[in-house]
């Protein structure tokens, strides 16, 4: 039967003081490898420089004290690294200590497997940690992790690949000289591959000397020569992806674990799933940019067609305008008025589809000016009251005495918004009213809420239908396009501007019987409560600040400039007319103009940069745009060119007048 010793790797050791001796079995000198003919002193230097003082201080302690001790060990030679457990006691004579005696104990196989415990529980943390980390991008990740690796197994070389059957891409490389002379996304063939082995075989492969194992004849050992190799197959999507493997050229200090395969399996399937994570990504960020990119075609699309319908409109609906005001056959006027109204109505539905496009897109901006509530009123019960007069309706507006005068918001969506809903009142009531209410809800120090309310005597709206009339492209019913017109975007954009204003619209409402639609909005109070909407007109002759007045229209289009000319004419103003931005620079150069009208799309020049132009030698020029661009709605960009005001083409009549004056009129006064 086998010695005891021998299958467990124990022996004994002495330590004679008197004769000043130390002698091991032989047990020892076989696990430790050693020749006989070993001296202590050369043991001694076999360990470690930690062991060699542990080792004296445990000497020390049982000679001086008495104590026992129980000690770990680290013995390195060229060849071999061992862990021994060295346990040692006194033996006393006469009451002295003579001897130290003991055994020792080749515990290697059991270090070595709690050091890779420990590597194994260290390195799936670290992983986490990689995974954790929200500053790190997916490529970061990846190549984070293919260092830490080369740096838990040891080995100079880590790559991830993304491989098929002819050809390897490189996509993570790490990798100490003269490793890092292959680079990332380098090709080639799969064939000259160790990773080809686990891709093929979708298991780990961990081999720490390749010239004696079945691989010897791989021709990726002739080519590159790497003696070490543990790589896993990678998993992408349910599909075979790839690999990861790690290289060394010299033979591995020790055969591979269990726990290294078993390291390298979770390592292959964290960097699968993090791969997949990167490519759904990669695939949202392309459909977000394919996204922004058709949006940002129809934004052009829409911007072209708004310009492009808008210029024959503005001749259209200019034209009908003139013909009015000329003493018109009186069998004439009634198909005139049909005409305005249809232009108008026609550019109503043009505006809410380009409304409800840039309200999808946010490109909706408000603004924030002084603006009279009380004119602003009026004025849209005299823009509706043909509209009601033409069905018979009373249509009125009751505005409490305790509402502040002058506002600071947006007028134009304010505007619209009740614009939307009065005009839709009108569109579905036949008989009885409309009404437009106006209280305070509350005022405290600057800011006041104020509820409007829009009711009517019309219709009504079945109540299994109130939340569908706010949908996009939706009415109550199937028929009502027929009957009544729209596009059934005026209550879904005029819900949208609440809703970025912060509010809600509430509706009541009885089949037959009529609606009432409800909102409340939050205005800051203007310190000067006297102030008018706009600068006043002087008293007398509306037209007389524009006499002897000299304007300059810059105007592309011949229709919208036929157009301008009658009524510039008609005013008794005084225009040249420049064919586009650049030859208007030159224009003002040379002349002496009170005022430039000035279109934005252009050729050679467009109206921004030529009033950029102009700005830097005429500062006080007073410049109006005009535009048929749904660019217009953002006026910080007219601003910042350097513009005054603009009026939106089709242009109304009186608006531009009334822009004319109040420019020609301060223009005036300065002078």
């Amino acid at each position: 039967m086998e010695d005891i010793h021998t299958l467990v790797d124990i022996g004994e050791w002495e330590m004679d003081l008197r004769k000043k001796s130390f002698a091991i079995s032989w047990q020892i000198i076989r696990f430790l490898k050693l020749d006989e003919n070993t001296n202590t002193k050369e043991l001694f230097r076999l360990l470690t420089k930690a062991s060699q003082y542990q080792l004296t201080k445990a000497f020390h302690n049982t000679i001086r004290f008495g104590l026992n001790f129980d000690i770990e060990l680290e013995i390195r030679t060229d060849y071999q690294r061992v862990w021994v457990r060295f346990i040692g006691k006194p033996h006393h004579c006469r009451g002295k200590i003579t001897k130290l005696v003991g055994i020792a104990q080749n515990i290697t196989k059991e270090k070595e497997t709690a050091i890779h415990l420990y590597h194994y529980q260290h390195g799936l943390k670290t992983l986490n940690a990689i995974a954790a980390n929200a500053s790190l991008d997916f490529d970061q990740q990846l190549g984070l992790a293919v260092k830490m690796v080369c740096e838990y197994f040891g080995l100079p070389l880590g790559v991830i690949n993304k491989m098929s059957d002819k050809e390897t891409m490189l996509l993570h490389i790490h990798g100490k000289p003269p490793y890092p002379a292959l680079k990332k996304n380098s090709k080639f063939s799969t064939q000259n591959t160790y990773c080809n082995i686990a891709y093929t075989h979708d298991e780990v492969l961990a081999i720490s000397s390749m010239k004696t194992s079945a691989y010897h004849k791989h021709p990726c050992y002739h080519i590159f020569g790497y003696e070490t190799y543990i790589g896993a197959p990678l998993w992408v999507e349910g599909k075979r992806f790839g690999a990861i493997g790690f290289y060394d050229k010299q033979c591995y200090k020790r055969s591979f674990t269990p726990e290294d395969t078993e390291f390298m399996r979770l390592l292959a399937r964290w960097v699968g799933s993090t791969l997949e994570r990167s490519k759904k990504e990669q695939e949202l960020m392309l459909a977000k940019k394919q996204a922004e990119e058709a949006s940002q075609a129809k934004a052009r699309f829409l911007s072209t067609m708004s310009h492009e319908i808008r210029t024959p409109m503005n001749a259209v609906i200019g034209i009908t305008h003139l013909l009015l005001q000329s003493n018109p056959d009186p069998t004439q006027i009634e198909n005139l008025h049909a005409l305005r109204f249809s232009g108008e109505n026609l550019l109503a539905l043009i505006n809410d589809i380009l409304d409800f496009s840039k309200i999808e897109a946010g490109k909706i901006e408000f603004e924030n000016i002084d603006f009279n509530l009380s004119e602003l009123v009026k004025s849209i019960r005299h823009s509706l009251s043909y509209q009601a007069q033409q069905k018979g309706l009373l249509l009125e507006y009751d505005l409490a005495s305790d509402v502040p005068h002058v506002l600071v918001g947006d007028p134009m969506r304010l505007s619209q918004i009740l614009n939307n809903l009065l005009s839709n009142a009108i569109k579905f009531t036949n008989k009885g009213s409309v009404k437009l209410h106006v209280r305070t809800k509350t005022s405290k120090h600057d800011k006041v809420t104020i509820d409007f309310a829009v009711s009517d005597t019309g219709i009504g709206i079945a109540a299994g239908k109130k939340q569908q009339i706010f949908e996009s492209f939706t009415q109550a019913s199937s028929d009502t396009t027929r009957k009544y017109g729209g596009t059934g975007l005026g209550l879904a954009i005029t819900k949208k501007l609440l809703e970025l204003h912060g509010s809600r619209i509430l509706l009541t409402s009885t089949l037959g019987k009529g609606s009432t639609f409800c909102f409340s909005l939050t205005f800051a109070i203007s310190a000067d409560q006297q102030k008018p909407d706009s600068k006043p007109i002087p008293a007398g002759n509306a037209a007389q600040p524009s006499k002897n007045k000299h304007i300059l229209l810059v105007e592309d289009n011949m229709m919208n400039i036929i157009v301008a000319k009658q009524f510039l004419t008609k005013w008794g103003i005084q225009f040249d007319h420049a064919e586009n931005g650049k030859v208007a620079v030159e224009m003002v150069k040379r002349g002496n103009y009170d005022l430039v009208l000035m279109d934005l799309q252009m050729p050679v020049m467009d109206g921004f940069k030529a009033t950029r132009q102009i700005r830097k030698t005429h500062k006080e020029l007073p410049i109006i745009a005009l535009s048929a661009s749904v660019v217009i709605e953002s006026r910080q960009k007219v601003y910042k060119a350097g513009m005054n005001d603009f009026v939106t083409k089709p242009f109304k009549p009186d608006e531009l007048h009334q822009k004319l004056l109040q420019y020609l009129a301060a223009e005036a006064d300065q002078n």
